[in-house]
């Protein structure tokens, strides 16, 4: 007989269950033993048949099978949106229970990505999305680990919906390491989704969304972030998404350590660093933009390389007569073309190369920025590089343009280079003045100092006399 009802269970044959009922009133009870009919028949979506056990055994939708799971489980992880409702209406309690891993049927369904089975659960219960499962997760960050982020995305939003005055709790949950969900979406670069957290204002924010809350490894959203994306990103996302209040973890420990009695020295410079940190991130960019396009250069010559041996024709430098010479595969077309061109082209792209290089070793290798000594070495070295990439264009382009050009004019950059060389020169001259001027003022203050000092052992000795 129980195979005639586990039969019946999996087709979802409603008149073949009151068949076997009506010939044994007692056959529900027999197949009671651990997996139910409900199990069957939710798993695979049979809804009809659902209805009909729920009315005749409604605790059967508490019944759990060899790994810990009830029905709602089952219909939830197979996304059965009318199987699940009609669960609920049965008893909406068992969004509660909790399979072996400690997992509610809301839990497998977030990690599953059943939108539909979600928005009936959190319709249902929202409540049980504050349940942990075992493995020491929030719901939050079971959607993020699973990259179920359209689920997380609904979860946040019903949460906001229907229990605001929890929202701040909810999003601030930790896991067993200490991470709020801030941790996991800044280490995935889930940067949309980060922004449904906070209010459309961030400024409206203060800081309820604990933005800098600090995991177990002594990071804070901000730091993860930063490890994750590129310099680029770094730069335009991350105060963005995160907020003005968001920091990193040395400054959140630094200020904690200090409590009340940070001075106001600190206080001042704290955006200096911040923008110092960007300039830096900055930096980094142009540096490496700067060394891509020296290196292809380099490899890849303007006009291209010879692609097998052969002769050119060509004239003498200073003389009007000609001369063959030889050329080989792989060698630049400009070489022979424009002989005077390539040694530019050569010249200042080695430099340009070679100066951001320097510039990306000296970022890479904690050069700061908080000494002026500093700034200076990293300002000019970063007008090396670009004054070389002007100089490799304007030669580039007298190399390649066409004489017949049909009337046609073109401005060779190179024609507005000491327009620029007299830029470069006014800001070597305003840092040199500015360096001069800091150097005057020291001097005078340290003359000051010593002429004080002076004066003070002078009267010292007066007094001392005036006693003997």
């Amino acid at each position: 007989m129980e195979g005639k009802l586990h039969e019946a269970a999996i087709a979802g044959d409603v008149l073949e269950i009151d068949r076997l009922i009506k010939e044994n009133p007692e056959i529900l009870e027999v197949g009671a033993a651990e997996e139910t009919p409900l199990h069957i028949a939710a798993q695979l979506g049979h809804t009809e048949f659902v209805a009909m056990i729920g009315i005749l055994k409604p605790e059967f939708a508490h019944a759990k099978n060899s790994e810990g799971r009830c029905p709602l489980h089952l219909a939830s992880a197979k996304g059965h949106v009318e199987t699940v409702a009609k669960l609920l209406e049965i008893n909406s309690d068992i969004c509660f229970v909790r399979d072996r891993d400690g997992r509610t049927p809301l839990h497998i369904a977030a990690m599953k990505g059943r939108i539909q089975v979600l928005e009936k659960l959190a319709e249902k219960k929202i409540k049980a999305a504050w349940v942990w499962a075992d493995c020491g997760q929030p719901i939050l960050h079971l959607c993020a680990n699973h990259n179920q982020f359209d689920a997380l995305k609904l979860i946040t939003e019903r949460v906001k919906d229907k229990a605001p005055e929890k929202f701040v709790e909810f999003v601030n949950l930790k896991d067993d390491d200490d991470n709020t969900i801030l941790h996991l979406l800044a280490a995935k670069a889930q940067y949309q989704v980060i922004e449904i957290l906070f209010p459309e204002d961030r400024s409206k924010n203060v800081l309820e969304v604990d933005v800098n809350a600090i995991n177990q490894q002594g990071s804070t959203a901000l730091d993860v972030l930063h490890q994750n994306c590129s310099p680029l990103d770094r730069i335009l996302r991350t105060r963005f998404i995160l907020g003005d209040g968001a920091t990193r973890a040395t400054n959140v420990l630094g200020s904690k350590s200090y409590g009340i009695k940070r001075s106001m020295w600190d206080l001042l410079f704290e955006g200096k660093n911040a923008e110092k940190s960007k300039t830096r991130d900055a930096l980094m960019v142009v540096a490496i933009l700067i060394t891509t396009v020296t290196f292809q250069a380099q490899i890849n010559p303007p006009g291209g390389v010879w692609q097998q041996d052969g002769t050119i024709t060509r004239k003498k430098l200073a003389s009007d007569e000609t001369e063959e010479v030889m050329y080989y595969a792989g060698q630049s077309v400009m070489a022979f073309n424009s002989p005077s061109c390539y040694s530019w082209f050569i010249t200042f792209n080695i430099v340009g190369f070679v100066a951001s290089l320097f510039l990306i070793l000296l970022l890479v290798s904690g050069f700061t920025l908080r000494r002026k000594v500093s700034t200076s070495v990293l300002t000019v070295t970063t007008w090396i590089a670009i004054m070389s990439m002007l100089v490799i264009f304007g030669v580039t382009f007298s190399s390649l343009k066409s004489d017949n050009t049909r009337g046609v004019r073109y401005t060779n950059p190179l024609t507005v280079s000491p327009l620029w060389l007299a830029l470069i020169i006014l800001l070597a001259l305003s840092v040199l003045l500015s360096g001069f001027i800091r150097s005057v003022k020291k001097g005078f203050k340290y003359l000051f100092y010593c002429l004080c000092f002076r004066k003070s052992r002078e009267e010292d000795h007066e007094g001392r006399d005036r006693n003997v």
